[in-house]
């Protein structure tokens, strides 16, 4: 009969390291001086004519309106992660911003999705955690039905990765894809947290395996 310890310990091992890889530790507490608002709130831009609106709730720690841009700095959606930085601006149109994900691992992506009502032009700068400018080949720009909008048609990107969408209607998604490995800053242990878990948990199996081999045989 096999012991049912030789299967139980080591998948509890794997099961804890996918864990840990896709969803790494982080801490998304907010502040106490973070700012509530509702979806039914509008940030106007009146002289562009143009409003952004939330899908859901949510909160900042701050939102002002420079140069025509809205600018949010630690906002969480109800139904997102924290986005650190965000810049919309929006103009002769209204937007609703549906929600914004982040996935760290495999291609690294960022994206932000939103309905826009009108026929204008909307500036997005999703504050890349990155210090270059970014190549249009990183990004994708998509429409309902599976569209892929065209770079240089109803879209472009600057030198400071802030995508200008123009001409679009409905739904519309900007997804910005990042192969190169992120520099981690912080302590050892936070950089290569997940290195020393897994190797940790590796230890720990392959000690449990040698301990019931010993009992197996005496």
């Amino acid at each position: 009969m096999v012991d049912s310890r030789k299967t139980i310990l080591p998948g509890l091992a794997i099961l804890l390291i996918i864990t840990l890889t896709f969803f790494p530790m982080h801490s998304n507490t907010l502040a106490q001086t973070d700012t509530t608002f509702t979806s039914s709130d509008k940030f106007g831009i009146p002289e562009l004519k143009g409003s952004i609106r939330f899908n859901v709730n949510g909160t900042y720690s701050s939102a002002t309106l420079q140069n025509n841009t809205w600018i949010f700095t630690d906002l969480k959606l109800a139904n997102s992660p924290i986005i650190e930085n965000l810049k919309i601006s929006v103009e002769n149109s209204n937007i609703t911003v549906y929600y914004y994900r982040t996935f760290p691992q495999f291609g690294r992506s960022t994206s932000i999705r939103f309905n826009v009502e009108g026929q204008g032009k909307q500036s997005v700068n999703l504050g890349l955690n990155i210090t270059k400018a970014t190549d249009p080949s990183e990004w994708l720009i998509t429409i309902p039905n599976g569209g892929i909008v065209v770079n240089g048609i109803a879209w472009n990107l600057l030198r400071d990765n802030t995508v200008v969408v123009n001409g679009l209607r409905g739904n519309v998604t900007i997804s910005h894809f990042n192969y190169t490995m992120p520099v981690s800053t912080g302590p050892f242990y936070v950089q290569h947290s997940i290195a020393i878990i897994t190797g940790a948990v590796t230890v720990a199996v392959i000690a449990v395996a040698v301990v019931i081999r010993i009992k197996v045989r005496t």
